[in-house]
């Protein structure tokens, strides 16, 4: 949960995360699943091998649930 206004910090853990990545092709997906809207991309930080974090996006009403 977070704000309407966005800018929730989401850490995503896992293992062999590169820097190899275009930052133009390296985003976070968040993808509505209770309303018919388009998704919003988000710039992904490459932290370490094992970090990548995104910060969630703005303008969506209260309620909507997502995906990331």
């Amino acid at each position: 949960m977070g704000p309407e206004a966005g800018g929730t910090l989401i850490y995503i853990y896992g293992s062999n995360f590169t820097n190899n990545s275009n930052p133009q092709d390296f985003h976070c997906k968040f993808t509505p699943i209770n309303m018919p809207i388009p998704p919003k991309k988000m710039p992904g930080i490459f932290m370490n091998s094992s970090t990548i974090m995104c910060a969630s996006p703005g303008g969506w009403g209260q309620g909507v649930a997502v995906k990331l």
